[in-house]
């Protein structure tokens, strides 16, 4: 089903009873009262945090006050001041992802982007969480098997969401019979105990003199607010577990539908092409955090991307333990009180394609932007309020930087015309197949056997 098929399903209105528990809302004006910050407490559902693990990792916790908590030993290495630091290592993984640009104009490989980039921002992700990148975009297949294999997660997440038993359960098999049933459980354990190790490893130097900002594992460790029991290995894994795979997922698959569009629109490429000449008169070097992160038409290009393409398209529930929440029906003013307690979800794949907020929204326009700044106040790709997405500040440092650093050094390449310098080229790849949401995992998805965008880089 269509985006706009399913936003005209809704012809009983903005507010409808989805399931015995849950009510949800279509209108964006919502937005600032049920996803809020503050004094104003927000429970998580307990049927979206069985995916995100449980009341184990921060991202499923479900109290607020636990919440609360645990956010405050995280939130001081997700801030600007801190991802900024990391610009020394995003330089040195985006400078070996352009010679792994370099080297496929040479070799003609036909490139599958969503594994070049999942090879970026997971490198990103795990260099900063446990000191040392895991080297995927060094890779010759950029270490795809692996990203299949945690891909195939998704296949059977709602599944598991809606039996909180079942997962327990497979996880006690043994390999040969999980890798008959669940295949990519497997994997998934593989990658648990690579993390369980480094964690490990890190416990046993959080004495040591270590600059805790550079190691996010490091200073959970040493943190003074967790208690104990969320120092334990086993929790810290699961958190491991949300923390790469959100770290690496969203950004990646953000930064392919970016790329496919930029590609797929010549004009805006060379819109962009001319700001970034402009800021980085030197094609060579590579830019810096400071002369890209504030460029007026690169920023609409990715927010234009992120409204297009949210990275998680499944309903975000909030639940207000403390008091009604009324809703105000635009069309009728009639009034709905929701008592408290209530489970209350929106959709960003949703909200985000509201003709009335964004015109023509199969369409993507950047400029729609810069014409009216306040459009952010309907983006609900990181969420909002108290439960905002953590790793926001690094997803978007991640997207401008590798963006700007692609498009400052290639172009587009045009059957016939001419050679203007590097160009990259579209490769098989067709929007309404490889690009756009045709199945909702949790994250969206294009049709099934799709490898997504698929380029060739010209020299």
């Amino acid at each position: 089903m269509s985006k706009t098929r399913l936003i005209q399903s809704y012809t009983l209105g903005p507010i409808v009873r989805i399931n015995p528990h849950e009510i949800h809302i279509i209108d964006p004006e919502f937005i600032d009262e049920l996803y809020v910050g503050g004094l104003k407490r927000r429970d998580k559902y307990k049927w979206i945090a069985r995916m995100l693990t449980g009341n184990t990792s921060l991202a499923g916790t479900m109290p607020h006050d636990l919440h609360k908590m645990r956010r405050a030993s995280l939130n001081s290495y997700f801030s600007e001041a801190s991802v900024k630091r990391l610009e020394p290592m995003i330089k040195d993984i985006t400078s070996k992802l352009l010679k792994r640009l370099d080297s496929a104009s040479t070799s003609r490989e036909v490139l599958t982007m969503r594994m070049v980039y999942k090879a970026v921002t997971s490198d990103v992700i795990n260099a900063y969480a446990f000191g040392k990148p895991k080297n995927e975009i060094d890779m010759p297949d950029f270490n795809a098997p692996y990203q299949l294999g945690m891909e195939k997660l998704n296949d059977v997440i709602y599944i598991l969401m809606q039996f909180g038993w079942l997962f327990p359960l497979l996880d006690m098999l043994p390999n040969s019979i999980a890798s008959w049933t669940v295949p990519s459980l497997v994997v998934h354990r593989k990658a648990k105990k690579e993390w369980a190790v480094q964690i490990d490893n890190i416990r046993e130097t959080q004495d040591e003199k270590v600059d805790s900002e550079d190691n996010v594992f490091h200073g959970l460790l040493n943190s003074p607010i967790l208690s104990s029991a969320d120092k334990t290995t086993e929790r810290l894994t699961v958190e491991a577990f949300v923390l790469v795979g959100a770290g690496l997922e969203t950004t990646a698959t953000t930064l392919m539908i970016l790329t496919y569009h930029l590609l797929a629109n010549p004009t805006i490429l060379r819109k962009l092409k001319a700001e970034l000449q402009a800021a980085i008169p030197d094609a060579s070097t590579l830019p810096t955090f400071k002369q890209v992160e504030s460029l007026p038409y690169l920023t609409a290009i990715v927010q234009e991307g992120l409204r297009m393409h949210s990275g998680a398209s499944t309903r975000q529930q909030r639940i207000a333990p403390d008091e009604d929440l009324i809703y105000t029906d635009p069309a009728t003013a009639k009034k709905w009180i929701i008592p408290a307690g209530t489970p209350v979800s929106m959709t960003p794949t949703l909200l985000q394609y509201l003709p009335e907020h964004f015109p023509d929204p199969n369409t993507f326009r950047p400029e729609r932007w810069i014409e009216n700044p306040r459009l952010d106040r309907y983006l609900l790709t990181f969420s909002k309020g108290s439960r905002i997405c953590l790793g926001m500040n690094l997803a978007y440092q991640e997207m401008y930087f590798v963006l700007a650093a692609v498009f400052r050094k290639y172009g587009l390449f045009v059957e016939g015309e001419g050679r203007g310098g590097p160009a990259l080229r579209l490769y098989d790849t067709v929007r309404e197949r490889d690009i756009d949401m045709v199945a909702e995992l949790a994250i969206p998805c294009p049709e099934v056997g799709s490898e997504g965008l698929r380029i060739t880089v010209m020299g």
